[in-house]
């Protein structure tokens, strides 16, 4: 605080800055606010711009631009982020300022690892460790190592990831980057925490809080404070993870951190949802979900969705639970998407991680020679000799290895199509493997039937109805399986399957209505069969459609399978709005069921973006 007085009354007392000293001391005032108050470290680094600008002083206008860029990257603004830091790295390439280039190239290379581009973020580090190598620049080497660290933790390779950060630390340590080392404490923290090394990993975020405070980087403690309240949430410690979360809270509402306040308050929603606050967690996650679409953070609204299912659905509001329930399947397709492209994206990237470490090996090698070859004049000539002769080895050996790792790498690639494929089969329906393997990606399965169930409760025993739940899941699927469809899902409310690709859209149409039949008719006589021993029963609505659906693997460390899309939302709609006691289907269902089947037309119900479509139920009475 004294030095920002003191740089206070420096400023008041002089109108005009004329000198690169004066300008540096404004940088230097910028740089020093980033971690704890974003936007008055903006106000000051566009001040120390102008005033570089007046002063002719190059090298102080290449700083001023990246330090605006690093501040509007702390407060979320990431476009003008991705603007200023370009501006400063072409000023900065122009003026051969190494030192300014490669810190403004860091933080570009963190934009793209928050988009999810690392094969870009991973160019701009190794550019960024190239210079500050050349240089003997240990802070920016630092933030380059911690970078390429960031890479592997973003691609769950916890083990190499823990391996950069401490090598980071070390760096960091051994140059008195003091700034530096509580980031670097607390990502070690992060890589203890995903082994399941609980303990040392609160001992980790205790120490970079401690070390956050001493060096003034208040948002790297409240991001440890979030973890410690993640840590207490998932304990049951509700008391201290809401304490820990309500002060991280403050912090990034303080320095002007949204996106991570909104995260926060998230967790917060989370934490008052296992509390059964429900309206306080749907008052909450509701604020992050806006949020979320204001920003299009895909992530952000799934996790808020989410919440809220599970708050109306503990609020016995099932009209709302049901709508944030298909709300968030249908945000979770593109995290799908997403968690397939980044396993891709690891398996490509894998290899270009193993030669760059190589080559750095040999680079650092190199360097030792070179300087080695430094001491004494009489020893020049022999020197030059055996750096000549390390250098030409090297060259050889890296073509080698080049050319080697390259049949290596067709080799591994062919192994691990074989894998993935093996994967797919155990994983997805027999009918889809062809398309996944074509496509790699989701797929669009263009003639199915979905059949939704819903569960309904009764009152009594909780272990009674349990148990009848179970049972009812267990014939569903056994029902399922003997027509020869697919189950999809089951859980306490809602059970799911399909007919799909394989055989005509009629005879899948006909099969799944055969099991709803089926499934309607056990249900009918366990709630007969209850009622007379006086014990709690339940019972069930059916809805079908037939069209299109999108299937995909869900999850990476967990699989399975699921499906998403119109379809799947319209036998939702038609089981809630249809006949009680029924199998209810929609017009599309009808369409190839109509000569099967008796089918009595029971009213409109309004699909969105498409007006309204008709419903049917089937009518044994009238067979």
């Amino acid at each position: 605080m004294k030095q920002l007085y003191f740089l206070f009354l420096l400023w008041i007392s002089s109108p005009v800055f004329s000198t690169a000293s004066d300008v540096n001391l404004l940088n230097d005032s910028a740089a020093s606010l980033l971690n704890s108050n974003p936007k008055e470290a903006l106000k000051q680094a566009r001040h120390a711009k102008l005033e570089a600008e007046k002063a002719k002083d190059e090298f102080g206008v290449d700083r001023a631009f990246a330090l605006i860029g690093v501040a509007h990257y702390k407060i979320d603004h990431y476009d003008s982020a991705k603007f200023y830091l370009n501006r400063a790295i072409d000023l900065a390439e122009e003026n051969s300022d190494s030192i300014s280039l490669a810190y403004a190239t860091y933080w570009k290379g963190n934009i793209e690892l928050f988009k999810g581009s690392y094969s870009k973020a991973l160019d701009l580090y190794q550019k960024v460790y190239t210079l500050s190598m050349k240089t003997g620049d240990k802070q920016n080497m630092t933030r380059a190592i911690d970078g390429k660290a960031s890479i592997y933790e973003s691609l769950d390779e916890t083990d190499k990831a823990e391996e950069y950060y401490l090598e980071a630390l070390k760096i960091a340590q051994e140059s008195d980057f003091d700034e530096w080392i509580p980031t670097v404490t607390f990502s070690l923290g992060n890589i203890a925490y995903k082994k399941g090394k609980i303990e040392e990993a609160i001992k980790k975020y205790q120490e970079a809080i401690r070390l956050s405070d001493a060096s003034g980087n208040l948002n790297n403690k409240a991001n440890c404070l979030q973890q410690l309240a993640s840590i207490y949430y998932e304990q049951n410690k509700s008391e201290e993870a809401i304490e820990f979360i309500r002060q991280a809270m403050d912090i990034f509402k303080e320095t002007g951190s949204a996106s991570s306040f909104s995260y926060s308050r998230l967790l917060m929603s989370a934490i008052l949802l296992k509390d059964k606050e429900w309206d306080l967690a749907i008052k909450l996650a509701q604020n992050s979900l806006e949020e979320g679409k204001a920003k299009k953070d895909v992530a952000l609204q799934r996790d808020a969705a989410e919440i809220l299912y599970y708050a109306y659905r503990g609020k016995k509001s099932t009209a709302e639970a049901l709508d944030f329930h298909i709300m968030f399947h249908q945000l979770s397709e593109s995290k799908h998407r997403e968690e397939l492209t980044k396993k891709l994206t690891q398996m490509e990237l894998q290899s270009n991680f193993e030669n760059e470490r190589k080559i750095d090996k040999a680079r650092q090698e190199k360097l030792n020679a070179e300087m080695n070859a430094r001491i004494g004049e009489e020893k020049l000539m022999k020197k030059a000799v055996i750096i000549g002769f390390i250098f030409i080895a090297l060259i050889a050996a890296v073509a080698i290895f080049a050319f080697m790792q390259k049949r290596k790498d067709t080799r591994l690639i062919d192994a691990e199509k074989r894998k993935s494929d093996e994967l797919l089969r155990s994983l997805l329906p027999h009918t889809l493997i062809a398309e996944v393997q074509e496509q790699r990606k989701h797929l669009s399965n263009n003639h199915c039937t979905v059949i939704f169930a819903d569960i309904k409760n009764s009152s009594g025993s909780t272990e009674t109805i349990k148990a009848e739940r179970a049972l009812f899941t267990k014939t569903f699927n056994a029902i399922l399986a003997k027509h020869q469809l697919e189950s999809i899902k089951g859980d306490d409310e809602v059970l799911m399957g399909i007919g799909q690709n394989g055989t005509s859209a009629k005879h899948l149409a006909t099969s799944v209505i055969r099991g709803g039949i089926e499934l309607l008719e056990f249900a009918k006589m366990r709630k007969a069969e209850n009622q007379k021993n006086g014990n709690p029963f339940l019972e069930i609505g059916i809805g079908i459609h037939t069209g299109s659906v999108i299937a995909g693997i869900v999850g990476l460390k967990t699989s399975g399978h699921d499906i998403w899309g119109d379809t799947v939302n319209i036998a939702a709609r038609i089981e809630q709005h249809g006949m009680a006691g029924k199998v209810n289907i929609s017009s599309a269902t009808y369409s190839f069921v109509k000569d099967d089947f008796n089918c009595v037309h029971y009213g409109n119900i309004p699909i969105s973006g498409d007006g309204e479509l008709e419903m049917y139920f089937i009518d044994l009475s009238l067979a």
